[in-house]
């Protein structure tokens, strides 16, 4: 629990600072995963749903309440959102197979999804799928921001901690930069 507290600090005072240093708006949306399941390591989780990442949403959206231009969606298992006529999808992307999620999503809401981004892997790639509103339909894997954990060297994968950032136009996703954070 004192992790998640800390994580939801650094995280509300990370969007402060990119807030007064852009001067933009922004929408955060925080998306449960397996890092933040409650269970003991040796067994498997029994109650998914049961995840630190409510406690971590709770906690930013109450230190953010007062910031104006920044929004913290609603918690939820994914998060959904039209940014200048492009449909995306968020979500952790336990999967490995991230077209098949988004066309899940597509075929749930009744909607063309442009763009799908999980991390969960440690690592990051991006892959056109199709034709999109805008442009090509693509699905994005973002780095972790917990990086190599005990489990990741478990399985024997790694990857450098970081984080995805990405402006949009009316022409799609026009720039974008992977933040490395070790």
């Amino acid at each position: 629990v004192k992790s998640a507290i800390e994580f939801a600090e650094f995280v509300s005072q990370w969007l402060v600072e990119a807030h007064d240093r852009l001067g933009v708006s922004i929408d955060v949306a925080l998306i449960p995963g397996n890092h933040t399941i409650c269970h003991y390591l040796s067994q498997k989780p029994e109650f998914e749903e049961e995840n630190l990442e409510y406690i971590i949403h709770a906690f930013v959206d109450l230190r953010l309440k007062d910031c104006g231009d920044i929004k913290v969606e609603p918690y939820d298992d994914v998060y959904f959102t039209t940014i200048f006529h492009e449909n995306f999808i968020f979500a952790h992307g336990e999967t490995k197979d991230l077209e098949s999620l988004m066309a899940y999503f597509e075929n749930l809401y009744d909607v063309t999804i442009d763009a799908c981004y999980g991390a969960h892997f440690h690592s990051e790639s991006s892959k056109a799928v199709g034709v999109g509103n805008v442009g090509s339909k693509r699905i994005i894997r973002v780095p972790s921001m917990v990086g190599t954990d005990p489990y990741a060297k478990k399985i024997q994968k790694h990857n450098r901690a970081g984080a995805y950032f990405a402006c949009f136009d009316e022409d799609g996703e026009c720039f974008n930069k992977i933040y490395y954070l070790s």
